[in-house]
């Protein structure tokens, strides 16, 4: 995990696995969630073992938009 993450580069900031995301009652999870501090935004990574699926992007886009709805009024900076 270490070289994983030395790979991503210094603005990488780890925040978690199996990150929780619940949407209608049912509980999903992010496999890994990083922020970047350069971009001020949150990279998120769907772990999977064999060839890309495009199912695999609409899931991830279903993650974030779920994390987004739950997390992101909390996380913004008051203007």
């Amino acid at each position: 995990m270490k070289d994983f993450l030395l790979e991503l580069g210094r603005d990488f900031c780890y925040v978690g696995s199996e990150f929780p995301v619940q949407v209608g009652g049912r509980d999903f999870a992010l496999d890994l969630l990083f922020f970047h501090r350069g971009l001020n935004a949150l990279v998120a990574f769907e772990l999977k073992v064999n060839e890309f699926e495009p199912e695999y992007l609409g899931k991830l886009n279903f993650y974030l938009e779920a994390w987004t709805a739950m997390y992101a009024k909390s996380m913004s900076s008051p203007r």
